[in-house]
């Protein structure tokens, strides 16, 4: 019933492979769009379930990775655990809502065996990347959490709202988000 997870990385060294063409990295909206529908249509599932939190809902990549079967609601919502501080969310993704259920039911968990590196390999292999953040770190998995936060800020215009949805306990780092 449930697809063979994909295999973790040894080595954290692995995350510097370069899956994409050198210079390629800044997509525009349409290209990234349509490389991660085709990600949804090609990876497991569970992969594709990660991705699609993390571009569509702006989840750290530790939260996606750290969601058990217990954190499943009986109709198939996702309890996103508070981190740093920050209170629980509820996630409502209808796509995957009945293999959501099924999880809880069965309280088999097929995330508990990837890692970040997977995700970052993955976001690589088809290029979808963003532009550099912190100094000369690639943003290749957190990318999506700015574009999150400026899409809920267009529609909210309240920062303290925008930090309670994407997570964050301070307004001062969506800030930082949003003006980016």
């Amino acid at each position: 019933m449930f697809e063979k997870p994909i295999k973790s990385v040894s080595k954290p060294t692995a995350q510097n492979i370069k899956l994409c063409v050198p210079g390629s990295s800044k997509l525009i909206d349409i290209a990234r769009q349509s490389r991660l529908e085709f990600l949804y249509k090609s990876e497991p599932w569970h992969i594709s379930l990660i991705v699609h939190l993390l571009a569509d809902y702006g989840l750290r990549v530790s939260e996606a990775l750290s969601i058990k079967a217990t954190d499943i609601t009986s109709n198939g919502q996702i309890v996103i655990k508070g981190s740093k501080g920050s209170s629980n969310r509820l996630i409502v993704i209808n796509e995957y809502r009945e293999r959501l259920i099924d999880l809880r039911k069965s309280s088999f968990n097929p995330i508990k065996s990837i890692d970040r590196f997977v995700i970052y390999r993955l976001l690589k292999k088809y290029n979808i990347t963003g532009q550099s953040t912190y100094g000369s770190k690639n943003a290749v998995c957190h990318q999506f959490r700015y574009d999150v936060a400026k899409d809920i800020q267009s529609v909210t215009n309240d920062l303290n709202e925008t930090a309670k949805l994407i997570g964050h306990k301070s307004s001062s780092n969506t800030a930082i988000y949003v003006n980016r």
